[in-house]
């Protein structure tokens, strides 16, 4: 576990408490506005959140699946390459792994699985003009014939899986869709205030379900951002290629 990520479980685990005890003290304020039968306005917007907000979960969590399946094929492809470079010459190889580190070296440094996804990448245009410098007008034998065949294969399909990562990653949620979510939520943790305290641990009640629907809106945000796993989330995959080329794996 990095230490970014154990700063931020600690800030959580300070932050947590306080909101609950914010929410302790409104709710042990009954909020009367005169209507008749206002836990049916609870009941409603529950139904409301639960709705959408499952929706939105699942739909976020299938591009997140959807994400790292296109991220571990993007990065076997580049290890694909890396190592069937070698079949043709052992220089080739060594030219085809810095282009590749260079890649990956610039997202361990960033600490963005997206760099490449947001701003423009010269990758694959090198490895294309290592292997036009390496083959030239060579006549390999069927072996390296092959080999060759699967390379430019792998450098097709890596073009492709970009595409792919940049339609997923644009697939976030739109400003309407927040905007729903905030206002179910705001609605939500202001009727729970409508319930009567009838005895010292109904404020507490609240309090903790008000918390649990702030927890669950901020898991959406964060699945939205790809966040969530943000260490295992590309990063962990750029070491393991990174370590191939270096020939520790």
């Amino acid at each position: 576990m990095s230490m970014k990520i154990k700063t931020k479980i600690m800030r959580a685990a300070y932050l947590y408490p306080l909101i609950f005890i914010a929410f302790y003290l409104f709710y042990n304020f009954r909020i009367n506005l005169g209507f008749e039968n206002s836990e049916v306005f609870i009941t409603i917007a529950s139904f409301l959140f639960a709705i959408f907000t499952g929706f939105f979960i699942a739909r976020q969590n299938t591009r997140h699946m959807n994400l790292r399946q296109e991220i571990a094929e993007n990065d076997g492809d580049f290890t694909a390459i890396y190592r069937s470079m070698g079949q043709l010459d052992a220089r080739s190889q060594k030219e085809a792994g810095k282009i590749i580190k260079t890649r990956y070296n610039k997202i361990l440094s960033t600490k963005d699985w997206a760099y490449h996804i947001k701003h423009r990448s010269d990758t694959l245009i090198a490895l294309h003009e290592l292997i036009k410098k390496a083959v030239g007008q060579k006549q390999y034998p069927s072996r390296k014939h092959v080999t060759l065949q699967f390379i430019i294969e792998s450098l097709t399909r890596l073009q492709l899986t970009r595409k792919k990562l940049i339609a997923f990653y644009q697939e976030k949620m739109t400003p309407m869709q927040w905007s729903l979510i905030a206002v179910l939520t705001v609605v939500l943790i202001f009727s729970l205030s409508f319930l009567p305290n009838s005895s010292w641990i109904v404020p507490i009640y609240k309090a903790l379900y008000a918390l649990i629907i702030l927890i669950v809106v901020l898991y959406i945000y964060r699945l939205n951002n790809l966040t969530l796993f943000s260490d295992a989330f590309g990063k962990q995959s750029s070491r393991d290629v990174i370590e191939i080329i270096e020939g520790k794996k």
